[in-house]
């Protein structure tokens, strides 16, 4: 089923609507509400088609829409983009979470929790908007650079540039340089290696270090374990709730038997240094190298502010989950819900009508329907477009986030993306639609997945190499593939629904191609 089940209603007339970027799983209606509520607060909007989230743009003369009124921001104070999130965009974000992270909803009757339900979804609203706050200045230097680099007639300019930013600090990387550090004190200790290879906490407890052990994941788990999966599934529990979650990759961890992380990281530092001298080498005169060095410097820091931000972005996902789960946890008390998770399948007035003990049976029969449509609508082929032509991009960076459409080759073996990351690589495919599916991820395998988002950096010492379906030059996942020195394809298209799984393939992650070699 594919755009046949996509249709638009008469008020989407003379709009174009694009599939939202990394989201590619249709989600219930609290998670809705909640990415509605969060490009509502950015001034855009986001309709739900199959559960599939769409943004809108005015394509045809004549068409408005209603306008929204973007959230207010306290204004950057500082003169550089590191500097206005570091020091102020980021400070405003882990307030707002903390306040949702933090709050005593076990004071609160579920009255009282759901008629605030509104109210977090908005600040988690706020802090979703002020992780954007910084972007445009560090977009804008980026987009300088590239078109500098460009104009010098470099090949691949854009992959030597985005090369030559790489191995800065970063907060996704520092997810998984931390696990494998944690990983570091356990390496040679046989009985808290096996209780962590069981997942068995209890027995993790009576071994010597066991304690110790603990107490420095559950600080993991405080610090990189609170955020979502992805932007948008509220719905899905985080590791901090399922921290079983962080000790099957740190069984794979312990398995591989050797820190990849340091080792891919002084490898990304090297590619960054080659980058730089393959760059310089292109200006004739100092002129054009001090003004190529002058832009450089100007985008030192995109790396750090853009990953910087997508860590928050998910974190506030996390947040506005748990007063949802805190709340949950209050009806199937009440015996209004059967599980905590229900309470995604509601609206928000929807869930302060349950509270009140109204329509009890009708709403039970909705949230029945409602979980069967989910599981349908997951089988679907979401269009990527949908009516009007889309107008032509603001920014070309963009496309470079995001991806474009690639023409495929007429081979059914091949595949062809972004070369975001250089490297040939034939190794077996593990083929993840999202990260639950990773717990027996092997050392060395190369992960294909339809995109990443920080919490998947966990994986990436592990990894092979990476090919997705969405993405271009500057998505999360070519950004993190540099960080850890992997050979990564983006874009592809539909990299996960035509490479099977345990498949072994052959990828170049500088031409951007794809082999399916052989399958089980």
């Amino acid at each position: 089923m594919t755009e046949q089940s996509f249709t638009l209603n008469s008020d989407l007339h003379g709009l174009s609507l694009k599939i939202l970027p990394h989201a590619l799983r249709p989600v219930p209606k609290l998670s809705q509400e909640m990415f509605s509520a969060f490009m509502e607060g950015m001034g855009s909007r986001v309709v739900y088609l199959n559960g599939y989230g769409y943004l809108t743009t005015v394509a045809l003369d004549g068409i408005r829409e209603d306008p929204r009124t973007p959230l207010t921001l306290e204004p950057a104070p500082h003169s550089t983009p590191r500097e206005n999130w570091e020091l102020h965009a980021q400070q405003y974000c882990k307030t707002l979470c903390t306040s949702l992270y933090e709050n005593d909803y076990h004071s609160m009757n579920v009255e009282e929790l759901a008629n605030n339900i509104a109210e977090y979804k908005q600040t988690s609203a706020l802090s979703f908007s002020y992780t954007m706050q910084p972007l445009i200045g560090a977009v804008g230097a980026l987009a300088q650079l590239i078109q500098f680099c460009s104009a010098q007639n470099i090949n691949d300019a854009d992959r030597l540039v985005m090369a030559a930013l790489q191995g800065s600090e970063n907060a996704s990387a520092e997810a998984g340089i931390a696990l494998s550090k944690l990983v570091e004190n356990v390496a040679d200790n046989s009985d808290l290696k096996s209780a962590i290879n069981a997942g068995n906490y209890e027995k993790i407890k009576t071994i010597p270090e066991g304690e110790s052990f603990l107490e420095k994941f559950h600080a993991y788990l405080l610090e990189y374990g609170r955020g979502a999966t992805t932007w948008f599934e509220a719905h899905q529990p985080t590791w901090s709730e399922e921290p079983e979650k962080g000790l099957k990759i740190i069984a794979r961890y312990l398995d591989a038997g050797k820190n990849k992380a340091e080792e891919s990281r002084k490898k990304s530092i090297a590619n960054r240094e080659q980058a730089r001298t393959s760059l310089e080498s292109h200006f004739q005169d100092n002129e054009t190298l001090n003004q190529y060095k002058t832009l450089l410097e100007a985008a030192e820091d995109y790396v750090f502010v853009i990953e910087g931000r997508a860590r928050w972005q998910v974190n506030s996902v996390g947040a506005f989950r748990v007063p949802c789960v805190a709340l949950g946890k209050k009806m199937v008390e009440q015996q209004l819900l059967d599980e905590v998770n229900d309470i995604f399948f509601f609206e928000t007035q929807e869930i302060v009508e349950l509270t009140k003990k109204q329509n009890n049976q009708k709403m039970r029969e909705l949230l029945k329907n409602r979980k069967a449509d989910l599981e349908s609508w997951a089988k679907l082929s979401p269009p990527s477009h949908l009516g009007e032509p889309a107008p032509p991009a603001p920014n070309p960076i963009m496309e470079m986030m995001f991806g474009a459409e690639i023409a495929q080759p007429e081979d059914p073996l091949m595949l062809q993306g972004v070369g975001a990351n250089p490297g040939v690589v034939r190794g077996r495919a593990r083929v993840l639609k999202s990260l639950d599916e990773a717990d027996n991820f092997e050392d060395g395998e190369i992960i294909v997945c339809q995109f990443t988002s920080p919490p998947w950096m966990p994986l990436f010492p592990m990894a092979g190499a990476i090919i997705t379906d969405q993405g271009g030059m500057l998505s999360h996942a070519a950004i993190e593939a540099r960080e850890f020195g992997l050979p990564c394809v983006v874009g592809t298209q539909t990299a996960t629904s035509r490479i099977p799984d345990k498949a072994v393939v052959e990828m170049d992650g500088l031409k951007g191609t794809v082999r399916i070699i052989s399958v089980d």
